[in-house]
């Protein structure tokens, strides 16, 4: 919208400059007035180029970060299939990673793990490219982390998500702090909800 207001407000001067210096003249300083246009249209173009000179240094970094943003996502994709054939199989569960939080883990706790590990990495992306603002993400944790599944994951995999406290991802280190102060404010608002109590049992049939 800026750049939008900006384009206008220079055509609009590209435009009006000589009108606005005609009628501020009269015929015997006419000259005067054409000389006065024409630095007007050359300050113009400066600041043309000084733009078009920002967008040459910008562009770049813009389609830089489109790149990681599209590889990114690639990555999700085949990431997600792989885990969606792993857990519809069990014989295919046993050859991930196994389980290496610190607690007893059952087929349903590591179902349980992996999905919410991609829907971190989900979430991530989604910042890093900046589809989702810092606010969103926010809400987003402290509502999942009302939840058992987010908090067993996020206290196994918290301390080394993404590289942790040092990771030299300033991105990833905001996302990890944002995660990390909701975790903290769910642990001290009470037990989270278990997934048995999710939903109620379904009425008994006749």
């Amino acid at each position: 919208m800026g750049a939008l207001l900006t384009t206008a407000a220079i055509s609009a001067a590209l435009i009006g400059a000589p009108w606005l210096l005609s009628s501020a003249s009269t015929t015997s300083d006419r000259w005067t007035t054409l000389s006065a246009v024409s630095q007007v249209y050359g300050a113009i173009g400066s600041i043309i180029s000084s733009f078009a000179l920002v967008g040459v240094g910008i562009s770049p970094y813009l389609q830089s970060k489109e790149t990681r943003a599209s590889r990114e996502l690639a990555y999700l994709s085949m990431q997600l299939e792989l885990l969606k054939f792993g857990l519809e199989d069990p014989i295919l569960t046993t050859a991930m990673e196994p389980p290496h939080g610190s607690r007893t883990y059952t087929l349903d706790d590591y179902k349980r793990d992996c999905y919410v590990h991609s829907v971190m990495r989900q979430k991530y992306m989604a910042f890093s490219i900046g589809v989702l603002e810092a606010n969103a993400i926010r809400k987003g944790m402290s509502l999942s982390f009302r939840g058992e599944a987010f908090r067993r994951y996020w206290e196994d995999h918290g301390n080394h998500w993404m590289g942790g406290e040092k990771s030299r991802d300033p991105i990833a280190r905001k996302f990890r702090e944002i995660v990390e102060s909701e975790y903290q404010r769910a642990v001290e608002a009470g037990p989270p909800i278990s997934p048995n109590s999710y939903f109620t049992p379904p009425a008994p049939t006749d």
